[in-house]
């Protein structure tokens, strides 16, 4: 019966016959429904017929004044009572309470299928609850609603609570697709109520679960919304820069998308001059440009100068007259008509909300603009003698109400006794410095900076690409605090700067090496198929699997990436090899493939790929290098020579590690 709920209506055959019933003008079908459960009684109540029953004995009970409770799906019975106002007689009760007798006896099945269930007592509560309501005195029935009270019905439905974290199993199954879809649910609705710890923990959650090479849009909008929670912060300059590398890839995705979400950000910080400086930018290269007009009207309809927002909605009437556009253009009047004390406010802003109302229970993304409009809504709805439903509205979406495009907005409802100065969001977080961006630090041989690990892949590839053209500082990514400290205990930077090692590297033979150790050894591909690493892991927490929040950007003074284990005097302990191998098998795999060191630990080295192999005999071949190089990533790793090689085939990263 899909049964999600004990009472009457929480089933799908109960709500299918709830709206058969909304569309009848008389009592025929409650009457129908009562006699068929009544004439199936003494043969055994089956679960369908009984839940139909059960729902037309609560048509008897709402049209008796009692409806006990009512949610979204008692809203179509609601609306018919409150439509028909019928009056049921005296024997349709007596019906009623004999039909809730068959349904609680032993041979109906409804009955035995909640025993077997853990609901069962909440479900015999439910038919004590509804004879109560049938036995009850009537009394007289609400006004049926208006067309504006539907709407506030649908508003004051909706929830706006940030829901809690999936499973950490979920990530890591066949559902990692369904965790992924909560997480981003939840990054928006934190964001919308200025829960900004929760935005970024949710953004280092859901990262590992994109791939890079396919998902880069999605990489992109995580790093705008955690930069907006650092421009709420008070830190909008360091968020800027965490986006700055970001600009290339944005691009490509369309024009005008780097600046058009760095506005976002912006405005979060409140920084107004600065956003409409890049709006101007994005209207001059014709990126956008209608759209970017009518948004500034918006802006200025609800958090700036009205009668700006009128000249530029009469002066640019023929740029708004698509369809796409010409709700937003209703909307925008409908605030400045609210603004006005104009009547004509509330019906605008009626139609908005009920047109957008859908949007938020499906999805979280449009949480924070409905929040921009809900509260001008609920000042109408006061302005027009509607006080009860103007708080319901307001208690549903006060969590929505923050930020400063909202300052306008709460100064009037405040104004009108609307809203209380109770906070309306959780308070800014105070981050420690080791979270912060920017902070640089000087080890020695190399020096690091501090970046936010949604930034990290692509500030590396910025600095990478200086180092291609010449910059002599040669980047690669560390890790997170612990991971620094480690990797300080395990080198020793040559006194000379490695010029030693190196020489000795370009005098090693890296194939003699490679032999000696593999022999005469040969690589079998496994029968079954292997992903390729697509992302670095220094960039993960190895406990929890999440991005790491922060990380440290090392950089250091190069001629040839290959000579970073030289300079170093990365190697030499236990089955790590020596520096100079390091350097020479890295200097071939370099010439071969376009491989280059891009992350270093104490124990770990991973790298970028330009050229790797495509075809199954290079990579076998690839694999047992990789092999006689580093043991323990087949050993304590894929198992076998072959499983690396089907890891090798396509992957834009390699890794090693060595215990």
């Amino acid at each position: 019966m899909g049964a999600w709920s004990h009472d009457a209506f929480g089933n799908d055959t109960a709500c299918d016959w709830a709206q058969g019933l909304a569309e009848s003008d008389d009592l025929s079908p409650v009457e129908e429904a009562l006699a068929a459960a009544l004439a199936a009684a003494p043969d055994g109540l089956d679960a369908d017929t009984a839940c139909e029953a059960l729902v037309a004995i609560e048509a008897v009970a709402r049209l008796r004044g009692h409806a006990g409770y009512s949610n979204a799906y008692t809203e179509a019975l609601d609306d018919w009572a409150a439509r028909t106002r019928l009056v049921p007689p005296d024997r349709l009760v007596q019906q009623a309470l004999a039909v809730l007798d068959a349904i609680g006896a032993p041979a109906s099945e409804l009955r035995e299928l909640w025993e077997e269930s853990d609901d069962a007592e909440p479900w015999r509560a439910s038919l004590d609850e509804l004879r109560a309501r049938l036995l009850a005195a009537p009394q007289p029935l609400p006004a049926p609603l208006d067309d504006i009270g539907r709407a506030v019905r649908e508003v004051t439905g909706l929830s706006f609570a940030v829901p809690d974290w999936p499973a950490p199993e979920l990530a890591r199954g066949p559902l990692a697709g369904v965790a992924r879809q909560r997480l981003y649910f939840i990054i928006l609705a934190a964001e919308a109520v200025g829960d900004w710890p929760r935005v970024r923990e949710g953004v280092c959650r859901m990262w590992p679960l994109l791939d890079p090479a396919t998902e880069a849009k999605v990489q992109w909008d995580l790093a705008v919304r955690e930069a907006k929670s650092w421009a709420a912060e008070g830190h909008l300059d360091a968020a800027l820069a965490g986006l700055a590398p970001w600009r290339d890839a944005a691009e490509a995705l369309g024009a005008g998308t780097f600046d058009m979400r760095c506005m976002a950000v912006v405005q979060e910080a409140g920084a107004v001059a600065e956003a409409e400086r890049l709006r101007d930018g994005l209207i001059a290269a014709g990126q956008g440009a209608a759209l970017q007009r009518l948004d500034r009207a918006l802006r200025e309809a609800r958090a700036g100068d009205a009668a700006v927002a009128t000249e530029l909605l009469d002066r640019h009437q023929s740029e708004f007259s698509s369809p796409g556009l010409q709700p937003w253009v209703a909307f925008a009047r409908g605030i400045l008509a609210v603004r006005a004390g104009d009547a004509a406010g509330l019906a605008a802003l009626t139609a908005w909300a009920v047109a957008q109302a859908p949007s938020c229970r499906e999805g979280a993304a449009a949480w924070g603009f409905f929040g921009l409009g809900a509260g001008w809504w609920a000042l109408a709805l006061a302005q027009a003698g509607r006080g009860d439903e103007a708080h319901r509205v307001l208690a549903t979406v006060r969590p929505l109400l923050r930020g400063d495009e909202n300052t306008l907005l709460r100064a009037c409802l405040r104004a009108a006794g609307l809203l209380d100065d109770a906070p309306l969001a959780p308070p800014l977080a105070t981050a420690s410095p080791e979270e912060q961006p920017g902070l640089e630090a000087r080890h020695g041989a190399f020096r690091t900076v501090t970046v936010r690990g949604v930034n990290a892949l692509q500030q590396l590839q910025a600095l990478r690409a200086a180092f291609a053209h010449g910059s002599g500082a040669y980047p690669f990514l560390v890790g997170d605090a612990e991971d620094l400290e480690l990797l300080l205990e395990a080198v020793e930077p040559p006194a000379d700067g490695g010029v030693a090692l190196a020489a000795e590297a370009r005098a090693l033979d890296p194939a003699a090496w490679l032999k000696a150790r593999n022999g005469a050894k040969r690589l079998r591909w496994p029968g079954g198929d292997a992903s390729p690493t697509r992302s670095l892991q220094a960039l993960l927490d190895l406990r929890s699997g999440h991005l790491k929040p922060c990380v440290h950007l090392a950089l250091i003074e190069l001629q040839e990436p290959w000579t970073l284990f030289t300079r170093l005097g990365f190697g030499g302990w236990n089955a790590c090899p020596s520096p100079a191998v390091h350097a020479a098998l890295h200097r071939r795999w370099a010439e071969q493939f376009g491989a280059e060191p891009a992350a270093l630990s104490a124990g770990t080295v991973e790298c970028l790929v330009a050229r790797p192999p495509l075809e199954k005999p290079a990579a076998l071949a690839l694999a047992a290098e990789q092999q006689a190089y580093c043991p323990d990533i087949v050993e304590q790793g894929v198992g076998s020579g072959g499983a690396l090689a089907a890891t090798l085939l396509s992957a834009p990263v390699w890794y090693f590690w060595w215990d």
